[in-house]
């Protein structure tokens, strides 16, 4: 959790504060989880952002909450690692989602492998900015029609 104080209308400076708490978007969901497992979590970010996978990895291998590996994907995706997002998945049990990346491999653009996983994800949103990334308009469409967007269907397809 993040802590943000907030001061609040009044005249006095020392005692017109609110602390609010807020959970940082990547955690949501881990709230009840034990301190060794928010530890590991931690690890993982942080050697996920520094693109050190070994340690990654070695410090989240012991955990077997699904929804931890789920957040951990979700993370994958954002900084475009596909392949942690592909361990995290088979850790989840996720075979259609693991299959999901197996496929994606066909595709040239990482942003689009990483936006078919993004949709395995519930991520609609990330995979809708990956699909603009990558220029793959029929892509784009094709999740536009799966999830009955028609009006977006129909202003890709015309304007691409």
């Amino acid at each position: 959790s993040i802590y943000i104080v907030n001061r609040m209308q009044g005249n006095d400076p020392y005692t017109n504060y609110q602390v609010n708490e807020k959970i940082m978007k990547d955690f949501i969901g881990l709230e009840k989880s034990d301190e060794q497992t928010k530890k590991a979590i931690m690890n993982f970010s942080f050697n996920l952002a520094v693109g050190n996978m070994d340690e990654a990895y070695k410090s989240v291998k012991s955990i077997q909450n699904p929804l931890v590996w789920e957040n951990m994907a979700q993370m994958c995706v954002k900084t475009k690692r596909l392949d942690v997002a592909e361990i995290c998945l088979g850790n989840m049990r996720f075979s259609r989602g693991a299959r999901s990346v197996r496929e994606s491999k066909k595709e040239e653009q990482i942003e689009a492998q990483l936006a078919m996983v993004a949709i395995q994800l519930n991520m609609r949103d990330e995979a809708e900015k990956l699909y603009l990334q990558s220029k793959r308009y029929d892509l784009l469409n094709t999740m536009y029609q799966a999830d009955a967007e028609w009006k977006k269907a129909i202003e890709v397809a015309e304007q691409h």
